[in-house]
């Protein structure tokens, strides 16, 4: 398989750390609007690792054997992410009264958020899983039959994004739920991390360095124009805002990845950040899953500290990722399928900046 790259186990780490503090002062009324905007974000970056990380593999079932390799891609896929899914939302499920009803059987299924935001929501986090694995059933398959049809991957992805731009366009100016977290409008977040994988295959050496020597201002302007747009949707939230909102975010998200990326070599030699970015990248996943519970574990008692509140929260948060990450999660990978044909398209070594 190919090598990690571990300043995107750091970001991985990061962000899902991001989300579970955020959430923790959006419980308790601390910086609501900013937490709510950090969440989102930090979701948004998840999508372009996920597109970015497992283009070699979606690469490799569109190049050779195609009904064989995807199975095999669905397989690994379903077998890292499933497990822990199961065991998340049949704890929160027991703990809030909702074990095996409806909406159990909704999120088991990832279709509770298909199509709207329905009653019940318990496990609020479960549409960006949907959004994960909905988007690789349907993608890959699409790929592979445009290609038959000697369309490149650029133009099959500028017409599988226009088509769900007009989608959502169209939706959002004419509703006012929260369409961010709805699965069927965000199928196309993903395919922001896989264009970028493809970019950086392409794009000439000049064009790397260009990036790379003005990134202090891209990196300005792309922070300002999510400030911009999250403060827009704050304070005026019309679906058209949270819309900009999103493509903002992806465009963000896949440039902060291409840095990372191009400087992955002091991730490597530093040893602190490098252990960091290993075990909080590892833990990500569950961390995520898993922080739900303990906030709502925590949010029945009372603290006289809200410092010792959080640290609770945090550390058991930790300590339960660890558990079902080392005891649980690690034997499942380990038995999961291997391709016949590893030949996997590798990141271009262009984009990685010398020592």
């Amino acid at each position: 398989m190919q090598k990690r790259i571990i300043s995107l186990d750091f970001l991985r780490g990061f962000c899902a750390l991001s989300v579970a503090i955020a959430h923790f002062g959006m419980a308790n009324n601390y910086l609501v609007h900013s937490g709510e905007v950090i969440a989102s974000t930090a979701v948004e970056f998840f999508f372009i690792l996920s597109g970015f990380v497992l283009a070699p593999q979606i690469l490799l079932c569109l190049k050779s054997d195609f009904f064989e390799n995807f199975k095999i891609f669905l397989i690994r896929r379903w077998m890292r992410t499933i497990p822990p899914f199961v065991i998340s939302l049949t704890i929160i499920s027991l703990y809030t009264g909702n074990l095996f009803n409806e909406s159990f059987f909704k999120y088991l299924f990832f279709v509770k958020s298909f199509f709207s935001i329905s009653n019940n929501d318990y496990f609020p986090i479960a549409w960006s899983l949907a959004v994960e694995e909905w988007f690789y059933i349907i993608f890959i398959p699409l790929v592979f039959f445009f290609k038959r049809m000697s369309l490149s991957f650029f133009t099959i992805i500028l017409i599988y994004v226009l088509l769900f731009f007009f989608v959502k366009f169209l939706f959002f100016s004419l509703s006012n739920d929260d369409l961010r977290r709805i699965t069927f409008f965000r199928l196309d977040s993903i395919v922001f991390g896989f264009l970028l994988f493809l970019v950086i295959n392409k794009v000439s050496n000049i064009v790397i360095n260009l990036f790379h020597n003005n990134f202090k201002i891209i990196l300005i302007i792309s922070s300002l124009l999510i400030v911009v747009s999250s403060k827009m949707v704050i304070s005026n939230p019309k679906p058209i805002w949270l819309l900009v909102y999103i493509y903002f975010t992806s465009i963000f998200g896949m440039f902060i990845v291409f840095i990372l990326v191009r400087k992955n070599h002091l991730f490597e030699s530093l040893k602190i950040l490098k252990l960091f970015s290993i075990y909080s990248g590892a833990l990500s996943y569950s961390l995520y899953l898993f922080h739900p519970i303990i906030l709502i574990i925590v949010e029945q008692y009372e603290f006289n500290s809200i410092a010792i509140k959080f640290l609770l929260y945090i550390l058991g948060t930790i300590f339960l990722a660890i558990i079902v990450r080392y005891f649980y999660e690690t034997e499942i990978l380990r038995s999961r399928p291997n391709y016949q044909n590893k030949n996997f398209i590798e990141i271009n070594k262009k984009v990685f900046e010398r020592h």
